[in-house]
């Protein structure tokens, strides 16, 4: 899920897919000391609170999108930009 190397929605698919599959692992379980409630928590967690953001964070949604070549929000950049070019 870095930046730039997700780009289209079936790598975004199978990346959420891996995801899953580690947190319903083995590894993740011993780490939780088999209890399974912390795994459901965790689950619940990245449902409600990463996934809603996808729009935000996915680059492949985001990357047709023209940008001023800012790297903030900050009217100064934006106008610095349209006086040199």
């Amino acid at each position: 899920m870095n930046p730039n190397m997700v780009e289209n929605e079936m790598e975004y698919k199978i990346s959420k897919f891996i995801l899953m599959q580690f947190i319903c692992s083995g590894p993740v379980l011993a780490a939780a000391e088999g209890h399974t409630f912390i795994i459901l928590r965790i689950l619940r967690f990245v449902r409600h609170y990463v996934w809603i953001y996808e729009g935000q964070y996915v680059w492949y949604l985001r990357k047709d999108i023209r940008s001023m070549f800012t790297a903030h929000s900050s009217a100064h950049e934006v106008s610095l930009v349209c006086i040199t070019y």
